[in-house]
């Protein structure tokens, strides 16, 4: 079910009526709502990508996963996935595309990462797993939860490296965009 709501904004896209009427950005604000939703896209997938390349090439040590950009939140690939999903409305919005139904499909995503399969039960099931097999991982995950929000990170993270080479990848995804679009 949350995946057909989550997949909604693309098929809304696809299948909205000629004649139907959609909203989009000022001709003026256009360009910045276009670099928002790039720039949101090349951040949140390279989160995506990197915690889930981060998470492959670890040595099991007994320790949590908390550098890289798991130091940004407890579950960056949840972060970057809804961010991505994000993008799309946003690109659709400064193209004049957007119809409010397309936010149907990020919301979903967030609702579904955050309060069901994400977070909540990952870290319960975490929790469960520590707390038996592994103790001083379960003290650690106790110790993480204080220090680091699992979705959302907090303004002291503007000084985390991770979240700056995150924002690298969005520019440089809004440069790329643009040298493509503007050489065809």
């Amino acid at each position: 079910m949350f995946q057909s709501l989550i997949s909604l904004g693309f098929a809304v896209a696809l299948r909205l009526p000629p004649n139907q009427t959609l909203i989009g950005a000022s001709s003026d604000t256009k360009p910045y709502w276009h670099v928002l939703g790039l720039g949101l896209f090349g951040f949140g997938f390279g989160m995506e990508v990197l915690a889930d390349h981060q998470l492959e090439h670890r040595d099991d040590d007994g320790y949590l996963r908390q550098d890289g950009v798991w130091s940004i939140v407890r579950h960056p690939n949840y972060l970057g996935d809804f961010l991505t999903h994000l993008s799309f409305p946003i690109i659709a919005y400064a193209s004049s595309l957007f119809h409010p139904l397309q936010l149907v499909g990020p919301l979903s995503n967030l609702v579904f990462l955050r309060y069901i399969g994400g977070d909540k039960e990952n870290e319960a099931s975490q929790e469960e797993r520590y707390k038996t097999k592994q103790p001083a991982k379960y003290v650690q995950l106790q110790q993480w939860r204080a220090e680091k929000n699992s979705f959302w990170p907090s303004l002291k993270e503007l000084t985390n490296r991770w979240v700056w080479a995150l924002v690298a990848m969005g520019a440089g995804t809004i440069l790329v965009e643009r040298f493509v679009y503007n050489e065809s």
